[in-house]
């Protein structure tokens, strides 16, 4: 008998992979259907449910109305208008009450701080092996295995650069609007045009009036306006499009062979963005008002990629990926909001069920998607088979 054979073994009746928006999606799903003994056992590799949450920068806020981002049907205890954009904590304090109240529906036993490392499929029965920091190793016999751990987004390093004279740092390890950037009045150079850019370069500028931000935003981000789509207060009743109307719109104009022009119109009808080159699109939501105060607040903007920072003949420059330069002061900050979701080969492709039928393959975190974003199917479409 091998080493891992003889470890004790867990036994559940679904095992969910996954504590983050999407794992505790799957979790209300089948929260539906399994009785009050029956057992879940959910497994992260965090701490504590949360999932990306848990690890991104501290100044992040939802894109969205906060009732719109949540487990199934399960109400905010918060307390706020609907179009209130909620913070880190209070994202991460409804997501703790969301397993609250699935656990009161189903028994679930949380295994955090492990790592999913393989699945075996064998007469019904999926063999779950996951490990810990201190090499302990975690065996899970389950009739339904779930993998939910969505994009398995990791924090932002800062970016490693030549000069010894500008500071690089990102907002995952360093909070902008607190400690040395508070102490320091040095130009800030952020390096990416996406949502985390958006929130940095918005938080600099509310919280340092007068001092030099730059972005430096590669080709350009253009995101929904939230007043578009998603108006606040009163106006929600005659403003606004519903996001399906939005989807039919798209698809009658699409051919199959004209994404460009379908993704123009977009742009034009449902976009904002701080330069009219901007023509990368991530499904991230910002209002025309923070448009308006990161453009007015930015001291410059570059529309090229970063290479490095060096420093030569006692300057300090830029280099950018155009082969062009731009001196900066020494001192300076450098911050890395470039992208979290990256294009990586990590996970290989996988079909959505297995060929057995107890694996349900990675799942959206979004409450109106069934897994592997099919949009406009219901949850039980995609979950009744935990029955």
């Amino acid at each position: 008998m091998s080493a891992l054979e003889s470890r004790p073994v867990e036994t559940c009746d679904v095992c969910i992979v996954g504590a983050g928006i999407a794992g505790l999606n799957a979790l209300f799903a089948a929260s539906r259907y399994l009785s009050r003994e029956q057992r879940v056992v959910l497994i992260d590799r965090r701490a504590r449910v949360g999932g990306m949450w848990v690890d991104v920068y501290s100044y992040v806020r939802l894109h969205q109305p906060h009732p719109m981002f949540t487990a199934g049907n399960i109400e905010w205890a918060l307390g706020k208008e609907r179009s209130y954009l909620a913070t880190k904590g209070e994202v991460l304090d409804h997501l703790e009450h969301c397993l609250d109240v699935m656990r009161q529906r189903v028994r679930v036993d949380e295994r955090f701080g492990w790592n999913f490392e393989s699945e075996e499929e064998a007469n019904g029965i999926v063999r779950v092996t996951c490990a810990a920091a201190d090499g302990r190793v975690l065996v899970v016999e389950t009739k339904r295995l779930i993998k939910a751990y969505g994009l398995a987004i990791t924090p932002n390093e800062p970016l490693d650069i030549s000069s010894k004279r500008v500071r690089s740092v990102s907002p995952d390890f360093c909070d902008v609007r607190a400690g040395d950037m508070r102490e320091s009045d040095a130009p800030v150079w952020i390096v990416g045009g996406g949502k985390t850019a958006m929130d940095t370069a918005h938080a600099l500028i509310t919280a340092y009036p007068g001092r030099e931000v730059n972005l430096v935003a590669g080709r350009g981000t253009f995101f929904s306006s939230r007043d578009k789509l998603l108006p606040s207060g009163v106006r929600r009743w005659w403003k606004g499009t519903p996001l399906n109307t939005v989807g039919t719109q798209m698809s009658r104009r699409y051919d199959g062979t004209n994404e460009s022009q379908v993704q123009d119109w977009y742009r034009a009808r449902y976009g904002t963005f701080l330069t009219p080159q901007a023509d990368n699109f991530l499904f991230g939501v910002l209002s025309e008002a923070e448009n308006q105060t990161i453009s007015a607040g930015l001291n410059d903007l570059v529309m090229d990629y970063l290479e490095d920072a060096v420093d030569r003949n006692g300057t300090t420059e830029l280099v950018f990926r155009s082969g062009s330069t731009k001196t900066i002061q020494p001192g300076s900050w450098i911050v890395n909001c470039t992208g979290y979701v990256k294009v990586t080969d990590e996970y290989p492709y996988e079909p959505y069920v297995s060929p057995g039928g107890a694996v349900v393959r990675r799942t959206c975190g979004r409450p109106f998607c069934t897994y592997r974003h099919s949009w406009g199917t219901s949850w039980d479409t995609c979950c009744s088979w935990t029955n």
